[in-house]
């Protein structure tokens, strides 16, 4: 009531604002690691890995501007207990790749595989907080140059068609909506599966 008494005589019927109100405070570590061996006939191997760790926390909480506060807006139904768990939760803590890229003379094979660390998808209502497995997922890529104009490539991303576990598969208490559209939209691996592809690709 207090909001709608700031929207009299403007003929809105609804307002939108932005504020800063929470900070945050980030921590990680990056490690990337990368070794070449030569192979002698066999070509050559390059062998990668990258670890990443982040760790947010929310740190402050900011109060609502005084003609916010005076109308009613408070921090519970300005940035409820959900909204934290987004912030510190809603993306993987940690994320490892490994690589692998094989050379031979004009053909190239390059495979990667990834882990995402768990992730929360939060609701309102913490039973139905949604708390996404940790998983696994692998790409691979084939390359020939024909010449210095014209390769061939094809490969496949998500090659092993991994997807995220569903809502129903998370929650005791599903619903009908949970039926219609069974992927948290959180999940950092997305809910496409495996995608082929080949590639034609001339050089001027």
């Amino acid at each position: 009531s207090g909001v709608a008494d700031l929207l009299a005589n403007t003929n809105a019927t609804s307002a939108r604002f932005f504020m800063n109100g929470i900070d945050t405070r980030t921590r990680g570590v990056d490690v990337v690691l990368s070794y070449d061996m030569d192979m002698g006939d066999l070509g050559s191997l390059n062998l990668n890995a990258g670890f990443n760790y982040n760790d947010t926390d929310v740190t402050d909480i900011i109060d609502p501007p005084a003609v916010l506060a005076d109308a009613g807006v408070e921090q519970d139904n300005l940035f409820a207990t959900n909204e934290f768990t987004r912030f510190e939760k809603g993306s993987p803590k940690t994320k490892l790749n490994l690589g692998a890229t094989w050379t031979l003379d004009a053909l190239r094979v390059t495979a990667r595989t990834t882990r995402y660390g768990e992730t929360w998808d939060p609701s309102s209502d913490p039973t139905r907080n949604e708390i996404i497995p940790a998983a696994w997922v692998s790409d691979l890529d084939i390359n020939y140059d024909f010449n210095e104009t014209v390769s061939l490539g094809f490969g496949a991303n998500n090659i092993f068609d991994v997807y995220p576990s569903t809502t129903r598969e998370l929650l005791a208490n599903p619903t009908t909506f949970d039926n219609i559209f069974p992927y948290s939209g959180f999940s950092p691996l997305g809910f496409s599966g495996r995608f082929v592809y080949a590639r034609l690709e001339v050089r001027f």
